[in-house]
């Protein structure tokens, strides 16, 4: 159980110049709901936990997004990283 973990999420719709989320590369071409994602995963120093999903195909404009499809991998991260696995 993540008592007291803290959690966030980041969606980059997206990434130019370069410039990326913080954190290491755990995932490539991740399908989520009809979207496909690199994920990133980062551990602050303050603690908590940091994920990040960044779309694959960059687009101007999201709509219909339902980040509720998100959680479950987000989730999964944060407890594989509580555990030490």
């Amino acid at each position: 159980m993540m008592t007291g973990a803290r959690l966030g999420v980041v969606l980059v719709a997206a990434a130019g110049g370069g410039v990326r989320p913080a954190g290491t590369q755990v995932a490539t071409d991740v399908a989520i709901d009809g979207r496909t994602y690199d994920v990133l995963d980062d551990q602050p120093s303050s603690g908590g936990n940091l994920v990040a999903y960044v779309l694959t195909s960059p687009v101007a404009a999201v709509r219909g997004l339902d980040v509720a499809g998100l959680v479950p991998d987000t989730v999964a991260a944060a407890t594989r990283n509580l555990s030490g696995t």
